[in-house]
């Protein structure tokens, strides 16, 4: 499995996801959750504790966590209400050449502006 995670994105492997972020007080939506799922050709679907380390070790976190964080706010661009997105990142990832050269707020800030949207 750890050669098969290279090119997990380019072979349309990796699947992005929303996790809805309900305020347990009002009931309402507030957020969403960037997810990422693995569909492996044999296995199935790929539990993120499986894959994400697997990910770390192949080299490939950064390539896919770059990847959700950019989905994560194009999709976040053409929301018209206020709500607000939370994307995972691991350590290695904000160690990683993406992150370690614009700082984690650069990388986020790098990632709208490549989504078309502007904070507020």
């Amino acid at each position: 499995m750890h050669s098969r995670i290279r090119g997990v994105i380019e072979a349309g492997m990796a699947h992005p996801r929303a996790g809805q972020l309900v305020n347990c007080l009002t009931l309402v939506t507030d957020g969403y959750e960037a997810l990422v799922r693995w569909r492996h050709l044999a296995r199935g679907l790929v539990a993120p504790g499986d894959f994400i380390p697997l990910a770390e070790q192949a080299g490939q976190i950064d390539k896919i966590g770059q990847w959700v964080i950019e989905i994560a706010c194009r999709t976040a661009a053409g929301w018209t209400d206020q709500a607000w997105v939370a994307v995972n990142v691991s350590a290695i990832q904000l160690a990683g050449p993406t992150c370690r050269i614009w700082s984690a707020p650069r990388c986020r800030n790098r990632a709208w502006t490549r989504a078309g949207w502007r904070s507020k």
